[in-house]
């Protein structure tokens, strides 16, 4: 709603309501400053807890870096355990190695014979190493052979 008013004698008109509108605006306009100075400052605070939390994260990561025994300390790992594994010994270099398989391992077989039956007793002993029975006789992996309770140190090469 608009209010002016005129003067009969100047025929002169006054608009008031754009003048307290200007009167207005003019009053704020450091309260506008002071807001916008408010809202730069809490950009900044908001800024400094960003670089606070980043700087504390870097904080964390250099702790590592402070243990004299972080260093040297190597590891090994492989891309298919089941194939390879790996161990980092002490005093190993740093670096990428390739394992490259030359020669396939083959299975060994071995055939024992002379046994008087597929349920022939085979013995194993932690001071004797293991032993073979056939018939009588008993053949141990230490190089002694047993023959009707005689036995003989030495009697097979090992």
């Amino acid at each position: 709603m608009a209010i002016s008013s005129t003067s009969s004698a100047t025929n002169a008109s006054i608009d008031v309501a754009s003048i307290v509108s200007q009167l207005m605006s003019a009053e704020n306009k450091p309260i506008d400053r002071i807001d916008a100075k408010i809202a730069t400052q809490k950009v900044v605070i908001s800024d400094l807890g960003v670089i606070k939390s980043k700087v504390a994260a870097l904080e964390d990561a250099l702790t590592v870096f402070e243990d004299v025994n972080t260093y040297g300390n190597m590891s090994a790992s492989s891309d298919n355990t089941a194939i390879v594994t790996a161990t980092a010994g002490t005093g190993a270099t740093a670096g990428t190695y390739a394992v490259t398989v030359t020669q396939v391992a083959q299975k060994s077989t071995y055939n024992i014979t002379g046994l008087a039956s597929a349920t022939d007793a085979v013995n194993f002993t932690t001071s004797s190493g293991f032993q073979i029975t056939v018939g009588t006789t008993v053949y141990s992996s230490n190089g002694s052979k047993t023959v009707a309770g005689v036995t003989t140190a030495n009697a097979i090469a090992v």
